[in-house]
């Protein structure tokens, strides 16, 4: 499809944009889960004009538009819509059951929006709707042993980032940090020998720094580039921006 057709394609309606300023602006929701929320929405809704006959069949699911989603069509939503729609993700997408649980509490979060927010629906068609059952994962561990071993994978000789490394390795194996906290260290959230960490749902909380935490920031301060494009930022890439996400993961798989 063209650029051109792209653009004349709606991908959204005014209460769907109204409910994802809700997320963001009242419950304080990360962009990220207002992205996904976004995704998850879009692709239900589009599933659902594709399930009903709406497009003709075989329509490519990013080419449906949105704009016919109004409240009438909003109060013809059916809990076995969204068994459909479950069962099509299982069946067609592979979709896991984490990723079928998150598109749960999106149509959850939505439809509530909906009946008690604006009064749009008289009876919430998710109030029974069940979320799939994930199954539960012994987290994993690494010994103390294990620890020093990859830490001291870490050589300055052959890396000119050892000291960035380092740091990330020894923040990870202290502190308890989840991937995206990490990266989104800034410097003004250390202070002394406590670190300021904005977890899930904007949650704030505080992390006192060990001496193995001390000495790795230490360390690396001297060498983290000057004139970063992010200046901001603790953990800064070869280009000179905040790590992504990815790119911690790549070089942390690359020391395993």
């Amino acid at each position: 499809m063209n650029g051109q057709n792209e653009a004349s394609v709606s991908a959204t309606f005014p209460v769907l944009e109204e409910f994802l300023g809700y997320l963001e602006a009242i419950q304080g929701r990360s962009p990220l889960t207002v992205k996904e929320y976004r995704y998850d929405l879009q692709l239900f809704f589009r599933f659902m004009r594709l399930y009903r006959g709406e497009v003709p069949r075989g329509t490519e699911l990013s080419d449906i538009p949105l704009d016919a989603i109004n409240a009438s069509y909003l109060r013809g939503v059916k809990l076995t819509d969204f068994y459909a729609f479950l069962s099509w993700l299982t069946r067609e997408r592979k979709a896991s059951a984490a990723n079928r649980s998150r598109k749960v509490s999106a149509l959850r979060s939505f439809f509530k929006f909906l009946s008690s927010k604006r009064n749009y629906l008289d009876v919430d068609p998710t109030a029974e709707l069940e979320s799939p059952k994930i199954p539960k994962r012994q987290p994993k561990y690494l010994s103390l042993e294990d620890s020093r071993a990859l830490l001291q994978t870490v050589d300055p000789a052959e890396d000119d980032f050892a000291s960035r490394n380092y740091c990330i390795l020894t923040l990870f194996l202290n502190c308890g940090l989840r991937l995206a906290e990490l990266c989104s260290i800034s410097l003004d959230d250390i202070s002394d020998d406590t670190l300021r960490v904005i977890g899930k749902g904007g949650k704030e909380r505080t992390i006192y720094l060990n001496q193995a935490c001390l000495s790795a920031i230490e360390a690396y301060l001297p060498e983290r580039p000057k004139h970063a494009k992010d200046n901001k930022a603790l953990f800064i890439s070869r280009q000179g921006n905040r790590m992504a996400r990815s790119s911690v993961q790549l070089m942390i798989h690359n020391y395993l």
